[in-house]
């Protein structure tokens, strides 16, 4: 009897159990920093690119009415305020987006590397697939595809999204708050053009970095310098618009810096062998919590001290009485409602002539949220409008206002007394400040107009103590 017709299908089972056995093996030793780096680049990669359109949105609403018409329908029909809605949807919808993009990335990895250590319905396919494929390779291929896309799409984003980003910053730096939604609006309107030309130059920067070089570690020094140098020429030259256009240049070149630092450390992760590579940072910090422990319970005595001082305080503090603050003078309660709108008028009061002018009509309305609304009608000449907003001795106000252009027909004219106001900048504020030894101030408008026509201003005051 021979076996030269032997069936080798036990053998190849065998030997497709044994490959099996040794996979899973290898895909429990694999090192862990490569799973990092490819969840890390798809949840950038995915990020980026919703940062991306949203800021390209922002972009070309702040760059074009008509795109800024066309989305304000999608917001809330009172107060729109597309640009700074827009700046907020950003970074909301980018941190969104790479918290779920981390999750499904992690799951696409589990399956990718469950299919290499699973049995298929070929037999011989399994044994060819199984003999030359391992996880760790797989793995690491799939951390390649992705280098290139989650390396050029955050220098775009950040093109598109950092200048205004920056703006918005420095307004709140200026105001010592939340600047407000009609000064985001004006101010990035008004400089659209850094916004576009930053658009621009991250679309180049992008395709750039598909080249190897301004993706290598030779590029991170280079790139953080121009960054930081554009950035320093920003803030010594901040009062002038066009010093603005550096803003771009400190996006892209920060981000460059960025990435390819972050690639640097991505890289040496892949091609490590260490299984714990990429859990140092969790060994650190039990470490740190472990030394933190150790020090409490050493000087518990000092802690306790220190901690029953602080709950007295604050209990002493909690109990204290609070006087009651004194009642305002006539005069300063009237000018603080006139100039906040604490007091409403009756219903058959909501409009009333504030201004006759020699040659011109003035009509006030209370709007909604706190903003007065004057309907002027314009002739030839000069007016001197009474706004009857006062601010009283002790306080400082801030007074915004803007041309309503949807009702405005006038377009040859200039206010005075809020700024300077004309149909090229038709946003702007005031900060008057009255010191307690003053008297009161009284804002009153100049308007000088060349031809007839109606215009409405719509202005928005507050109160906050001054400083003298």
């Amino acid at each position: 009897m021979t076996d030269i017709y032997r069936d080798p299908t036990d053998g190849a089972t065998a030997r497709r159990v044994e490959l099996l056995r040794r996979r899973r093996d290898e895909l429990v030793t694999m090192p862990h920093a490569i799973r990092r780096v490819v969840v890390a680049r798809g949840a950038r990669m995915a990020a980026a690119w919703a940062m991306a359109l949203i800021g390209a949105v922002l972009v070309g609403s702040a760059a074009s009415p008509r795109v800024a018409k066309l989305v304000g329908h999608l917001l809330p029909p009172d107060d729109p305020a597309v640009i700074a809605t827009g700046l907020l949807a950003v970074w909301l919808g980018g941190a969104l987006v790479y918290a779920i993009a981390r999750a499904v990335c992690e799951h696409r990895f589990t399956i990718a590397m469950t299919k290499c250590v699973l049995p298929g319905d070929d037999l011989h396919q399994d044994l060819e697939r199984l003999s030359h494929e391992q996880p760790d390779d797989v793995a690491r291929r799939m951390a390649h595809r992705l280098e290139l896309r989650s390396a050029a799409l955050p220098v775009l984003a950040a093109a598109l999204v950092a200048p205004a980003t920056f703006v918005y910053v420095a307004l709140a730096v200026r105001t010592h708050g939340w600047p407000a939604n009609r000064v985001i609006e004006h101010t990035l309107g008004d400089h659209a053009g850094f916004l576009f030309a930053g658009a621009l130059a991250g679309l180049v920067a992008a395709l750039g970095v598909m080249s190897s070089r301004l993706r290598s570690p030779r590029a991170i020094v280079p790139a953080g310098v121009v960054a930081i140098t554009a950035l320093v020429f920003v803030i010594a030259l901040h009062r002038i618009p066009t010093a603005w256009y550096a803003l771009p240049v400190v996006a892209i070149a920060g981000m460059i810096a960025l990435v390819a630092h972050k690639l640097r450390i991505e890289r040496a992760w892949i091609e490590t062998d260490d299984p714990a590579a990429g859990a140092e940072v969790f060994d650190l910090i039990a470490a740190r919590f472990a030394q933190l422990r150790g020090f409490a319970v050493a000087h518990r005595g000092p802690i306790a001290f220190v901690l029953s001082a602080f709950a007295l305080g604050v209990a002493g503090h909690a109990s204290q009485a609070q006087l009651p603050r004194a009642t305002p003078t006539h005069m300063l309660s009237n000018a603080f409602a006139r100039a906040t709108l604490v007091d409403p008028p009756p219903p058959d009061q909501r409009e009333m002539v504030v201004a006759d002018s020699p040659r011109g009509h003035v009509v006030v309305t209370r709007g909604d949220y706190g903003t007065i609304v004057y309907d002027l009608t314009l002739v030839p000449g000069s007016d001197y409008i009474h706004t009857g907003i006062v601010i009283p001795p002790g306080w400082e106000g801030r007074v915004e206002a803007h041309v309503d252009a949807e009702h405005t027909t006038a377009k040859d004219y200039e206010i005075d007394g809020i700024g300077n106001i004309t149909p090229q900048h038709t946003f702007d504020v005031a900060m008057p400040m009255v010191c307690t030894t003053e008297s009161p101030r009284s804002m009153i408008l100049t308007v000088h107009a060349k031809k007839a026509g109606q215009l409405r201003l719509i202005v928005q005051p507050t109160l906050r103590a001054s400083k003298c």
